[in-house]
């Protein structure tokens, strides 16, 4: 959590654009920490591996929409 707080201080207050997978990747790593320390009763099941995807844009006539599939917090429509 505190990652998450320094990194989101940095884009509000110092508008320097954080590295995502940096950032996820120390997350990550500060769960294996808790998971190694509460005997590995924390589940991964929502912890999914990073990786680099690139954008590619469409035709002239075209819209290209970069999703990740997700709309966990939004209750309605995604």
């Amino acid at each position: 959590m505190w990652n998450l707080w320094c990194t989101r201080n940095k884009l509000v207050f110092d508008d320097i654009q954080p590295i995502v997978s940096t950032t996820v990747s120390a997350v990550y790593a500060q769960l294996q920490v808790l998971q190694r320390a509460f005997n590995n009763t924390i589940s991964t099941a929502l912890v999914r591996p990073t990786h680099e995807v690139c954008w590619q844009h469409g035709d002239n006539d075209t819209m290209v929409l970069n999703v990740d599939c997700s709309a966990l917090t939004n209750p309605g429509k995604a």
